[in-house]
């Protein structure tokens, strides 16, 4: 009998997702993955065929319809919730944002109480979900006890061009959402949600070239690149590191770090001069300190163990 815990984890294939999943495979794990598509497992296995007796993919290519995690659920112990949608440039705020965002939390955590083995679920938010916008006020130290107050009817009804304002009021709507259905429903399973700031580190996810990178990572890909020359202002100063899943940096700070790092590249990245991030907020992270006994990787390894990925990735790209 395989007595080896089964793990659902949702968007199997993404960024936080791929490390994590690698992860839980190194410590014997079983993990079902949900994929939107059977290309997205074929290219998982294709990266990492040592995989391949420790997954069972999914393919729900659309999240939020009633009854969508049903049969992913089926013979799982644990979940970890790290899908959701990130995208800019959308029409419909409620549509393509934020009824996606809290009706598949929803629907995962209805379908998780339906399957009396489920024990736990982990949820992954944001930052976004403490602060509006995901910018921090003058003075302030975030906890735990912080939630962005963005109301449903503000964020479904403003122009286009707020995209910022939509995705973190669904970061926090979904969350808070989840919360209410924990403390009404009492279900069997506990639940963990983790609020990360931007999150960077060496992309395991597959990825055929630089411009399919995710969001973070082409943000940080723009400077490597030389793309980014303005190193002036950070818009979101606060990080962590994808195997860590903290603290602030400054865009001054990473192309420092890559310059002195890859002396070769230097030529193209935007002159530095080292500046650190001009914040005048903290985020409190003694309770994950405490609690997961974490001690986090710097932005020296983060910056540069990225980096080799990517320079990697591009002179592939040229040959």
């Amino acid at each position: 009998m395989d007595h080896h815990p089964v793990v659902l984890v949702t968007g199997v294939n993404g960024f936080l997702a791929s490390a994590v999943t690698l992860e839980l495979v190194r410590h014997a794990f079983r993990v079902k993955g949900t994929v939107r598509s059977q290309a997205k497992a074929d290219a998982f296995l294709a990266k990492y065929p040592h995989t391949a007796q420790s997954i069972t993919f999914v393919v729900l290519p659309v999240l939020d319809t009633p009854g969508a995690f049903d049969t992913a659920m089926e013979g799982v112990d644990y979940v970890l919730h790290l899908a959701t949608p990130i995208f800019f440039g959308f029409t419909d705020n409620e549509k393509e944002m934020l009824r996606p965002a809290i009706e598949g939390t929803l629907g995962l955590l209805r379908s998780a109480a339906r399957h009396p083995r489920v024990k736990h679920v982990t949820m992954t938010s944001s930052f976004a979900a403490v602060e509006r916008n995901g910018f921090g006020r003058p003075g302030r130290t975030y906890t735990a006890e912080d939630w962005n107050d963005t109301t449903y009817d503000e964020a479904a009804k403003v122009p286009p061009g707020s995209d910022t304002l939509v995705y973190t009021a669904s970061k926090a709507l979904a969350e808070k959402a989840a919360w209410r259905f924990i403390k009404d429903r009492k279900p069997q399973f506990g639940f963990t949600t983790f609020c990360p700031p931007m999150i960077y580190g060496p992309p395991l996810q597959p990825f055929d070239t630089v411009d399919q990178l995710n969001f973070s990572c082409a943000e940080l890909w723009e400077i490597m690149c030389g793309k980014q020359q303005d190193l002036s202002s950070t818009p979101w100063p606060q990080w962590i590191d994808v195997r860590d899943l903290a603290g602030f940096f400054s865009y001054s700070q990473v192309a420092h770090i890559l310059a002195t790092a890859f002396p070769e590249q230097a030529p193209r990245i935007a002159r530095s001069d080292n500046t650190p991030p001009d914040v005048d907020y903290r985020i409190d992270s003694c309770k994950v300190k405490k609690d997961f006994g974490l001690t986090f990787t710097t932005l020296e390894k983060c910056v540069t163990d990225m980096a080799k990925v990517l320079y990697a990735k591009e002179r592939q790209c040229r040959t």
